[in-house]
């Protein structure tokens, strides 16, 4: 542990860094740049191979152990939760605080098949963070303590389209797979299709689980390879270029916490029609600044109340941009320094 008084305070930072290798971008490389400007932050791993980047997250930790002061721990409530609950493990026999920052919307369903692993990784580490206040919830019944910081956007990247009618051009911007539940917004898109020739979808992320293949088959098998397009993934700046051609996002999820895609297309003015399952509900508010479905059936209803209801898809637009500006970089930055510097001195 670092234990000068006048060093600048170390942290070292557990996630997986896999944009390079075609994953979309997580939290570890957008908050460790931000934490850089006053800390001194190294980051772990970027390694593909499930075996080596385990190992390289250990090493690091071993490697750094007598200079940080603190590990921060990207956590999810998926297999790679037994990535973070190794590093928590390795941290704490070196006697290093730690702080998991947990995402996965399904930590419910964790706590229920992994009590005692849960319990170990969150009641060793000095604080819990929570990114929205669904997984607040969880914790509080929990009885573990937490921190409260949600997940950010620098809305200044982001201009504000506002949308006052919607031709149903859908937008779809996550990873293509099971729990994601892209195959419902393509049956949905289906039911409208044919009353809405100018309807159009796109699906902009990476193929995960081979969910691509079901798709693509879909769409040939009825046609649609002119109005439904996979882009794979995009960088930011070029997916926030086509989302020009859009009026719609639809967030068909299955699990969710905050989901920062949502985040991001509301500040680009987007109505958003998202299920109301994990977080959601504590980001959307219905028929206010966002609209929540359950089903299949219910999505196409709400798809075409936007496309006969300019009123209520301008409203949408508007509220949708003031509550993506609360999740604005720099309140975040604010409150995750003064909780850095509170751990380190305690």
């Amino acid at each position: 542990m670092n234990t000068s008084t006048n060093s600048i305070p170390q942290i070292l930072y557990v996630g997986n860094i896999l944009s390079k290798h075609g994953f979309t971008p997580t939290t570890i490389e957008s908050l460790s740049p931000i934490l850089s400007r006053l800390f001194g932050v190294t980051t772990c791993s970027n390694k593909k191979n499930k075996a080596l980047r385990l190992a390289h997250m250990i090493t690091t930790i071993f490697k750094h152990r007598r200079t940080t002061d603190l590990v921060l721990i990207d956590t999810y409530s998926s297999n790679a939760f037994f990535f973070a609950l190794v590093a928590a493990v390795v941290a704490n026999l070196l006697g290093i605080k730690y702080v998991p920052i947990i995402h996965g919307g399904a930590f419910p369903a964790r706590f229920q098949s992994s009590p005692k692993l849960c319990r170990f990784l969150f009641t060793r580490s000095v604080t819990n963070v929570t990114v929205s206040g669904y997984m607040s919830q969880v914790l509080n019944a929990e009885g573990l303590c937490y921190s409260e910081i949600p997940n950010f956007i620098r809305v200044s990247e982001y201009p504000y389209l506002h949308r006052s009618q919607t031709e149903l051009r859908i937008l779809f911007v996550r990873s293509l797979q099971h729990i994601y539940n892209p195959k419902l917004l393509l049956n949905a898109f289906l039911e409208i299709k044919e009353a809405h020739p100018k309807a159009k979808l796109c699906f902009v992320g990476p193929d995960k689980d081979g969910s691509i293949l079901e798709l693509s088959a879909c769409v040939n098998e009825h046609g649609l390879q002119s109005c439904v397009s996979f882009t794979g993934r995009l960088e930011k700046a070029e997916w926030i270029s086509l989302s020009k051609e859009f009026d719609l996002f639809v967030n068909p999820t299955r699990v969710d916490n905050l989901p920062v895609s949502v985040i991001e297309a509301m500040a680009l003015g987007f109505p958003v029609i998202s299920t109301a399952v994990g977080g959601i509900p504590h980001l959307i508010e219905h028929e206010l600044n966002g609209l929540l479905f359950d089903g299949q059936k219910a999505l196409v209803e709400a798809m075409v109340r936007l496309n006969t209801n300019p009123a209520l898809t301008s409203k949408l637009s508007e509220n949708a941009r003031l509550t993506a500006e609360k999740y604005d970089v720099d309140r975040c930055e604010r409150l995750w320094v003064q909780l850095i510097k509170r751990l380190i001195q305690d």
